[in-house]
């Protein structure tokens, strides 16, 4: 049974770097992985957990435009020590540690790892564990430190593997495996000299794809559509490329969506809109595609079970 993964939508934020060009230093995001919890602790102290970093993280991201690389947060919380503080009301005290180590979805490297200790009160051990979980929300700046640290690792990592992960995305191309392929190479940071080293097989491999899953977004969005899911109907439509053979019918098809969602939806997509209305942004939609296409990958096919925050 594979553990519960959140992938928070962060990581669809619009980029407008182009492929092979030279760009700043984005602070990157990381999939996280649901926390598991280790006796006494239940299942619902760890989905209290995995909330509350989910959306620390999703707000980093909000606020610094990141981007991915293939490595997650794997949350583990344990007990440390319990007691009780006598009075007027008998209250239980637990400290708890959030172990999260960094690992690399596609190779199962472990970067690293922290701890983020966290100290509550209440009637009964469940509440004063829960008390102790939600101090993770003062845990932000500490956990925002530790992750800048990981940032570096990770573009270390890339300097020194860049010509085994050249040759692990090759091996993906000669089986056809084109998506694996894009997922690895997107994942490099794109301020790293390898990113800018990979960009030409980056964007074959781009180009290849197009031709491979024509036929299945197209299946796939049809199917969004008529569930009226136009959100995940985007999503998918916004894979294709002006030069693959489906551009026409996706063109059509985001058309038609437009017309039917609402404000808020508008706003979100409207680089999706004007890019086939009016060819706007053009590298900015290449790089959302590639983007997607990676994501949806990994959604489906890393050791770990991804899902949607």
């Amino acid at each position: 049974m594979k553990p519960v993964l959140s992938l928070i939508a962060l990581f669809f934020i619009a980029q407008t770097l182009l492929l092979g060009q030279a760009t700043t230093p984005l602070q990157l995001s990381y999939l996280l992985t649901k926390a598991t919890a280790e006796a006494p602790l239940e299942r619902k102290h760890a989905d209290e957990a995995t909330n509350i970093l989910a959306t620390q993280l999703a707000q980093n991201a909000a606020s610094t435009g990141s981007k991915y690389a293939t490595f997650s947060l794997q949350p583990v919380l344990s007990l440390l020590e319990e007691g009780k503080i006598e009075g007027l009301k008998t209250l239980i005290t637990a400290k708890l540690n959030v172990n999260v180590r960094v690992v690399n979805l596609i190779s199962s490297e472990t970067l690293g790892a922290f701890d983020v200790v966290l100290a509550g009160s209440g009637a009964n051990r469940s509440e004063a564990m829960t008390k102790a979980i939600q101090q993770l929300r003062n845990k932000k700046a500490l956990i925002s430190k530790e992750l800048l640290g990981f940032d570096q690792n990770i573009r270390a990592y890339y300097d020194k593997n860049c010509d085994a992960i050249a040759a692990k995305a090759n091996a993906f191309v000669s089986k056809n495996e084109f998506a694996a392929a894009l997922a690895l190479l997107h994942g490099i940071p794109s301020d790293v000299a390898c990113f800018h080293t990979q960009a030409a097989l980056t964007n074959q491999v781009f180009t290849a794809i197009q031709t491979q899953q024509c036929s299945t977004v197209l299946r796939k969005a049809d199917a969004f559509i008529a569930a009226n899911n136009f959100v995940a109907a985007l999503n998918v439509l916004s894979q294709v490329d002006p030069a693959a053979p489906c551009a026409t019918e996706a063109s059509a098809k985001i058309t038609a969506i437009e017309a039917k969602v609402d404000a808020a939806q508008k706003e979100q997509w409207e680089w999706l809109f004007k890019f086939w209305s009016a060819g706007v942004d053009a590298e900015k939609a290449k790089w959302n595609a590639i983007t997607a296409i990676s994501l949806g990958w990994l959604r489906t096919n890393s050791p770990l079970e991804l899902i949607e925050k």
